[in-house]
């Protein structure tokens, strides 16, 4: 299960290159905004049917309860260890979910920093205020880790 924490910690990175991202290119937010929520909805719509697909129905039923409610709060990332212990039954399912899900948090890093860009804040400030917004998904990720 240490496997589990270590795959747990690189997905929640995604946050963090979105953020690199869109200080790297900042003059390409504009354009790209409707792209990345687009490649956003279409990742947690592959999230869902592979759930389907993969999982017994109530399991399932379960990851789609999870991340209406976590995409509804807007706290996506917080949902990842949960569906990460779920789906680590299967070693396939557990690495598909792992790239889909840091390829979710990717965005949503991105997301963030652009706000802070518009208040031309410093790129240390914006990481550091996104680990202090996502700092319970590694938490959980270490609870989970023991269960």
């Amino acid at each position: 299960m240490f496997i589990y924490f270590i795959v747990s910690t690189l997905v929640f990175l995604g946050l963090f290159c979105g953020a690199l991202l869109a200080y790297i290119a900042p003059e390409e937010l504009a354009d790209g905004k409707k792209y990345l929520k687009l490649f956003l909805h279409a990742l947690l719509l592959i999230l869902i049917i592979l759930s389907f697909i993969y999982i017994p129905f109530w399991k399932a039923f379960l990851i789609v309860l999870l991340l209406s409610v976590s995409v509804v709060f807007k706290r996506i990332p917080l949902s990842a260890p949960f569906l990460l212990f779920i789906a680590s039954e299967d070693a396939f399912l557990f690495f598909l979910f792992s790239i889909l899900f840091f390829l979710v948090n990717f965005p949503i890093g991105t997301f963030f920093a652009e706000e802070h860009i518009i208040q031309k804040k410093r790129i240390f400030f914006v990481l550091s205020s996104l680990f202090k917004k996502y700092w319970l998904a590694l938490l959980l990720s270490v609870i989970l880790l023991y269960a």
